[in-house]
């Protein structure tokens, strides 16, 4: 049975199951990875069912950063991502990521941005849709013209 997931990428597991509390009582499906290394197992394992990535950036094995580079070199790799991190934003730098959280994290507003990252997420997916139908459209129509 197909479920939208969102997989975690948190090393610490305290953190993990605090993340994964919050998200299961607003009635989420998680899916958890300890390093990037797991988290690219648990995407490669669940594929288009994960909706929303929550990552960490300081791991052991490979960083977020080498995760979500890994993950945004692969088709179709535009999941939302939502950073949960203890860097401040100087030592983060640029990072294509939907939102950015500092920790100790806020329960209100992270819960909040994880709904807004589905809904940009399947908005994204809709609209991908209706580009490739209008690319295709748009190649039939050269074909008919000449």
């Amino acid at each position: 049975m197909y479920l939208p997931k969102i997989l975690i990428v948190e090393d610490e597991a305290p953190q993990r199951r605090i993340i994964r509390a919050w998200l299961e009582s607003e009635g989420h499906v998680c899916v958890e990875a300890q390093d990037g290394v797991e988290g690219l197992e648990q995407l490669d394992e669940h594929g288009d069912s994960i909706k929303v990535i929550v990552l960490d950036i300081l791991m052991p094995r490979m960083d977020g950063r080498e995760f979500l580079e890994i993950i945004r070199s692969r088709p179709r790799s535009s999941t939302p991502v939502v950073v949960c991190t203890g860097l401040g934003t100087n030592e983060l730098g640029t990072l294509d990521v939907f939102t950015m959280f500092h920790k100790p994290i806020d329960r209100k507003a992270f819960l909040a941005h994880i709904q807004k990252a589905f809904y940009f997420g399947t908005r994204r997916i809709s609209i991908m849709g209706k580009v490739t139908k209008m690319k295709a459209a748009l190649c039939h129509m050269q074909a008919l013209a000449m």
